[in-house]
């Protein structure tokens, strides 16, 4: 029998319930983000790389797209 959802699973999940709203991921933590983003369309994905670049200056990893 599995226990209850751990907090980063349910930060998840929000997270993933709420991508259309995504924009700047700051210092957000590059394992969480690639379950996030592997759920966004392109457009979201194109949101989120100008949101985090004009917001936080961060360069997104290759890897997560």
């Amino acid at each position: 029998m599995a226990g209850p959802p751990t907090l980063q699973q349910l930060a998840v999940a929000t997270l993933i319930r709420y991508k259309q709203f995504l924009w700047d991921l700051g210092g957000a933590p590059i394992e969480l983000l690639g379950a996030v983003l592997s759920h966004c369309t392109a457009e979201e994905l194109a949101d989120v790389e100008e949101g985090t670049r004009e917001g936080s200056a961060r360069e997104l990893s290759p890897w997560l797209w």
